[in-house]
C-alpha cells in the first residue's frame, strides 16, 4: 500500500517535471522568436522588399517595414496565446 501511494507522489512529480520542461521550452522558444523574427522581418522587407524591389525612397520604406514587423509581432503574439490557452493534453491515471 505504502509503494503504491510512493509511486503515484513520484509519478506526480514527474509529470509535473515534464510539464514544467514543455512550458519552459516553449516561452524559450517563442521568447526567441519574438527577438529574432521583428529585427528579420524589418530589415529583410526593407531592404529587399521595399528599396530593392519597389524601390522606395528612405522614409516609405521605413514606414512600410515597420508595418510588417507590427503584423509579425501580432502573429507571433496570437500564436502564443493559442498555446498557452489551448493547453496540454491531460493525461489519464491509470
Amino acid at each position: 500500500m505504502q509503494s503504491s501511494i510512493q509511486s503515484l507522489i513520484n509519478q506526480d512529480e514527474d509529470d509535473a517535471d515534464a510539464l514544467s520542461w514543455s512550458v519552459f521550452r516553449k516561452m524559450l522558444v517563442f521568447i526567441l522568436l519574438l527577438i529574432v523574427a521583428p529585427l528579420g522581418s524589418y530589415y529583410a522587407s526593407k531592404q529587399l522588399l521595399f528599396d530593392g524591389f519597389f524601390e522606395m525612397s528612405n522614409s516609405n520604406s521605413d514606414y512600410y517595414a515597420v508595418f510588417v514587423t507590427v503584423v509579425v509581432i501580432h502573429i507571433l503574439l496570437i500564436g502564443f496565446f493559442i498555446l498557452a490557452f489551448r493547453g496540454s493534453p491531460k493525461k489519464k491515471l491509470h
